[in-house]
């Protein structure tokens, strides 16, 4: 049986904290501080993400855009959805929205090559749900129940900052959703505070 990608991150990333528990620490702090630093840039990071999906991560020349040169933002009282029409995203692409600094970005044609630009979305949501190749979640909600199951969950005290971008999920099959040809990616970000 292959394990998924998601189990895999999940996997590493759970014995890298049991082996040093101060590395979640750390996470926590480092994905805390980006925010920080990013307040106010969601909407141009996801922006920056659409005009780089443009470009096939996969070829060993990304000097020419060949993805749809299509993005979309629906805004409602709940929600925000960000899709565009590029390459889905890779499973390095998934690696990178799971870490910092490791983006499979060509430095010199794409914008967003850092590595940690779509952590400012957690300004305003605290579950980004992704479909695309890949269909799955980051969650508080569901990372601090595996921190907890994984006895993990008191190294960030109290009230500590829980790094929410590090264990994603992958969505049940009656979750996941295509775009049909309209979109490759389509980003859904439940907004804090808002109302049931």
């Amino acid at each position: 049986m292959q394990i998924s990608i998601f189990n895999e991150i999940r996997r590493k990333r759970i014995k890298g904290y049991r082996n040093e528990p101060s590395r979640l620490r750390e996470d926590a702090e480092n994905e805390s501080a980006i925010v920080d630093d990013y307040q106010g840039r969601a909407v141009l990071e996801l922006l920056q993400n659409a005009d780089d999906a443009q470009f096939n991560p996969d070829s060993d020349s990304n000097s020419q855009r060949i993805g749809d040169n299509f993005v979309e933002f629906e805004l409602g009282k709940k929600l925000l959805i960000v899709r565009n029409g590029g390459y889905p995203i890779s499973p390095d692409g998934v690696k990178s929205l799971s870490g910092t600094h490791i983006s499979p970005k060509d430095k010199k044609v794409m914008i967003g090559n850092k590595g940690i630009g779509f952590k400012s979305v957690l300004e305003i949501t605290n579950q980004p749900i992704i479909h695309s190749s890949f269909h799955f979640r980051f969650s508080e909600k569901d990372t601090r129940k595996l921190l907890l199951e994984e006895d993990l969950l008191s190294i960030l005290g109290k009230n500590g900052y829980c790094p929410i971008l590090r264990l994603p999920f992958e969505l049940p099959f009656d979750q996941k959703r295509g775009g049909e040809g309209q979109w490759a990616t389509e980003i859904k970000l439940p907004l804090k505070g808002a109302r049931e």
